[in-house]
């Protein structure tokens, strides 16, 4: 069978199950089976396909049809530009939480050693990204999960990273002290919306995506723990939140300025607070 061919049917197994862009999707799967990237692939596509990476094959395309999600499958996921180690024990990184980092890039470069917290840290994405591109700064990033630090620390390690600290606990608990900036990406799906979660996200840690029955009740705990608010506060929301949150914003924070930021669709994705 030729890789061409090997493609076309990984594509059609995946078609009756509704998975998005199967096409794409059986790129990514053949990509990691053979260890090729996408222009090695199609220069190489008229090629026959080494027998011994059938049985891989099969067993990768029979974990996508059971709704296994493909970043889990081949355990890695870009974030602004960098290459996560990513499985089972963390949230997958989505693009929309780039806006975090690009709003905290821009306030903590006016900043002299800037301190920065990352709750809900996960696979360690925006701590990750912020300490690469602010070298000088300290960063925080914490998680209640013990298995999900483990992850970040795997990537900050593979990055080289050193200005990281990792600390496990609930939301703000183990913070040591005062920061300049808060960002976080926190549980926000709420109950109706969790019940019907498509069967890959679902698959994600539970705990990284319910926020109580309106969604809200995680950040809302957060918002609760901060006793000096911190100059900036970036806090990732869901659709249709907008209003919610920035009323618990200010319930919280009443002399702060608030702000909503929007996404690349236009969804208002982002609670900025500046205090």
């Amino acid at each position: 069978m030729k890789l061409q061919k090997a493609l076309k049917l990984t594509r059609d197994l995946f078609l009756p199950e509704a998975i998005d862009d199967p096409w794409l999707e059986a790129e990514v799967i053949l990509m990691h089976t053979l260890e090729m990237r996408r222009e090695e692939l199609y220069l190489r596509w008229g090629e026959e396909l080494p027998q011994d990476v059938m049985p891989s094959l099969m067993e990768n395309i029979g974990q996508r049809l059971s709704h296994k999600p493909a970043v889990y499958i081949i355990q890695s996921r870009e974030f602004f530009g960098i290459e996560l180690w990513v499985d089972e024990r963390v949230f997958i990184p989505r693009p929309e939480s780039e806006i975090l980092v690009s709003e905290a890039l821009t306030f903590a470069r006016g900043l002299h050693l800037p301190r920065i917290a990352d709750v809900g840290t996960g696979s360690g994405a925006l701590a990750l990204a912020l300490a690469l591109n602010l070298p000088s700064s300290l960063i925080y990033a914490m998680d209640i999960s013990a298995s999900a630090l483990q992850v970040a620390r795997i990537n900050a390690q593979r990055h080289g990273v050193g200005n990281i600290h990792f600390l496990q606990g609930d939301l703000l608990s183990p913070l040591p002290g005062a920061v300049d900036i808060i960002l976080a990406n926190l549980p926000y799906v709420g109950g109706e919306d969790f019940s019907a979660l498509p069967p890959e996200v679902s698959l994600e840690p539970r705990e990284a995506l319910y926020g109580g029955e309106d969604g809200l009740g995680v950040i809302s705990r957060m918002f609760s723990q901060i006793a000096r608010p911190p100059q900036l506060m970036l806090v990732e929301i869901g659709m249709g939140q907008a209003g919610r949150a920035r009323k618990i914003a200010q319930k919280y924070f009443p002399e702060a300025e608030i702000d909503l930021v929007c996404d690349l669709a236009g969804i208002e994705r982002v609670v900025k607070i500046a205090c």
